[in-house]
């Protein structure tokens, strides 16, 4: 199958798949710039998006185990589960017991 891509705002092509797929894996075409073949009508498509020319991105992690604690992500600002109301109770009281 022949293949067009962009570069620097040209159309560039007829290439065969293979030397696209070459480009890919050189660096000479990045997942960024824009491919077509005459079965994608008149849209022009990412060259991440085509099969052939990236690898997919990696799998997501396996989902923790029984024996494996769940990773929690370190959220600084959400260290208590207090309310604002319920701290602002515990403040009254401590202040009402220090200053009777």
């Amino acid at each position: 199958m022949q293949w067009y891509y962009g570069e620097e705002g040209e159309s560039i092509g007829p290439v065969e798949e293979e030397e696209l797929v070459r480009m890919a894996e050189d660096g000479r075409l990045k997942p960024t710039d824009y491919v077509w073949n005459a079965t994608m009508g008149s849209t022009w498509v990412q060259a991440s998006t085509v099969d052939a020319l990236f690898d997919p991105p990696a799998p997501a992690p396996a989902p923790a185990g029984p024996d494996q604690p769940t990773a929690q992500p370190t959220r600084p600002w959400a260290r208590t589960t207090a309310s604002c109301t319920e701290l602002r109770v515990a403040c009254s009281d401590f202040l009402l017991r220090k200053n009777p």
